[in-house]
């Protein structure tokens, strides 16, 4: 792929504009062009270019926005969006395991066919020893985590096969 090109996916027009103007060589005629490679499908984990997938901020999580978000997600090409698996939300207490509010959030998306990647995040303030913690405290014994996430796990298999641990 070329530079201007790159500029451009990047949103930087007046950076192409500078990059064409300022780079000392004319454009090729149209006969001596070489074609970019084709793009990998939206959604492809597998893509040699470098953010190809859409990290969609404030998708619906559930309610009556949801079938609306994946209709116009499937119209825009999106094969991926990313969401909270919130540990507090899916065991408010230590054993008690909820995963209806997180099947909420995952299963409109992957039934459209768009592939969700799980965001295995936050602590729990019932596994943290520090007083009044909310549930950005990470736990005392990690264990306890690594329960969490085995359980998102099971509870996905063969649904979600891409996860992000915390998040960023």
């Amino acid at each position: 792929m070329n530079l201007p090109y790159r500029a451009l996916l990047c949103g930087s027009v007046p950076l192409l504009i500078v990059v064409c103007a300022c780079s000392g060589s004319s454009m090729p005629d149209a006969q001596d062009a070489t074609p970019d490679p084709p793009l990998t499908p939206p959604g492809s984990l597998h893509s040699a270019l470098i953010g190809d997938s859409l990290c969609v901020a404030g998708i619906p999580r559930s309610g009556s926005l949801v079938p609306l978000a994946v209709e116009r997600l499937q119209e825009l090409g999106v094969g991926l969006v990313r969401t909270d698996l919130t540990w507090s939300l899916m065991e408010p207490s230590q054993g008690d395991f909820d995963f209806n509010p997180m099947d909420e959030r995952v299963m409109p998306y992957w039934n459209g066919g768009i592939d969700v990647l799980g965001i295995l995040d936050y602590g729990n303030p019932w596994a943290t020893s520090v007083e009044g913690a909310d549930d950005k405290v990470p736990p005392d014994d990690p264990a306890d985590f690594a329960a969490y996430v085995i359980a998102i796990v099971g509870h996905f298999d063969g649904i979600l096969d891409t996860y992000e641990i915390w998040n960023e």
